[in-house]
């Protein structure tokens, strides 16, 4: 069975690179709906960069495709509903303020927000809202090295995980042996994780993480491939209170939307101002 998108597509993919060129070519149509045409030039830029000649092919294809059916249902739609159903002056009047608006706000926020958010002002909002900050989940401090099974590094990780709060110096030889020798790791214990984030990498079977976590604070998990070393420095059970150092970077975000809605406030309140002031503005 012929392909009926055969020639047009030729056609498109022959003259797309030279339609900016010659405008001579810009008349030629791809597809009909009633009296309708889409034309070569209506595809002009919207195929995207560095994509193959087959996916492109089939782009202009399912371009087309939508094309018809969608112009198919808009001539029946506008044939059938009556004039008082066909009427969006007002919806696209408000929709074309709603963009401005929003626009308007954008370039607002863009010229004036300030978005330096320092660390006293990140305390005081997480003492003042407490109630805000109720883990959700258990998170934890740790140590984590995965490597090869029989690897000849295993005791050594082994001793400098054993002994890394009595030893200072321990954290600095983990950091110079691990990017060589594991295959994976973690050492930033001052930093909270999810522990479910964790078991992702870690293959530890328990179906009670707080017991877990209660419970153990070296773990040692061999599979037929790997061994897992795991060292909790810390952990926070969920419905608790959250930690700081936890929240830093969402209280950042809260108090930085808090700063654009009144920034954004202030600006519309001014400009009405100032029109009530000029007298642009009356209400009868």
């Amino acid at each position: 069975m012929r392909n009926p998108y055969a020639n047009l597509i030729i056609v498109f993919i022959l003259l797309f690179s030279v339609t900016s060129c010659h405008k001579k070519n810009e008349g030629i149509p791809l597809a009909r709906v009633f009296d309708k045409y889409l034309y070569i030039s209506d595809l002009k830029g919207l195929v995207p960069k560095g994509m193959t000649a087959k996916d492109s092919v089939q782009f202009v294809k399912n371009f087309i495709d939508n094309w018809t059916h969608q112009n198919v249902l808009v001539v029946e739609a506008d044939d059938k509903l009556p004039s008082s159903e066909k009427d969006f002056t007002l919806q696209l009047n408000d929709y074309r303020n709603s963009l401005l608006i929003y626009e308007y706000d954008k370039a607002v926020i863009n010229h004036n927000l300030d978005t330096v958010v320092k660390d006293d002002e990140i305390t005081k909002y997480y003492n003042d809202n407490q109630q805000e900050f109720e883990l959700r989940n258990n998170i934890v401090k740790v140590i984590y090295i995965k490597l090869v099974k029989g690897s000849p590094y295993t005791s050594r990780f082994k001793q400098l995980l054993s002994n890394i709060n009595k030893n200072p110096q321990n954290h600095v030889q983990l950091a110079n042996l691990a990017p060589k020798n594991a295959v994976n790791y973690f050492l930033d214990d001052q930093s909270w994780l999810l522990f479910d984030d964790l078991l992702k990498e870690v293959p530890v079977n328990t179906y009670n993480q707080e017991q877990f976590l209660q419970n153990n604070r070296y773990i040692e998990i061999a599979d037929k491939e790997f061994i897992y070393m795991l060292l909790i420095e810390d952990f926070k059970i969920k419905e608790t209170a959250s930690p700081l150092s936890f929240e830093k970077e969402n209280i950042r975000k809260i108090l930085l939307q808090k700063r654009k809605i009144k920034l954004i406030q202030k600006a519309h309140e001014d400009l009405y101002s100032n029109a009530m002031n000029n007298k642009d503005v009356e209400i009868f």
